[in-house]
């Protein structure tokens, strides 16, 4: 509450209630309020595989990741950039 932006960075998107889903919680925040979710997209998702906590999965996760912030870097600039 009293955010002007928001930058959610959820590894998961799913959340078994309503009150936990994220556009529920950003919803809850008012139409003021700029935002942008990050999640993995596909190369991520890929490179992450079925198991989270499989560790052989760290390196090629960690890259996908950096590719897909040097990806988004600009999308997440405009949020959190100052508009006043």
């Amino acid at each position: 509450a009293g955010a002007e932006r928001v930058v959610v960075l959820a590894p998961v998107t799913f959340a078994s209630r309503r009150s936990g889903r994220i556009a529920t919680q950003l919803a809850a925040l008012g139409p003021a309020v700029r935002s942008i979710v990050v999640t993995p997209d596909a190369a991520s998702r890929t490179a992450i595989g079925k198991n989270v906590l499989d560790p052989a999965r760290r390196g090629v996760s960690a890259q996908a990741g950096r590719k897909q912030g040097s990806d988004i870097a600009s999308a997440v600039a405009e949020v959190w950039a100052d508009r006043r």
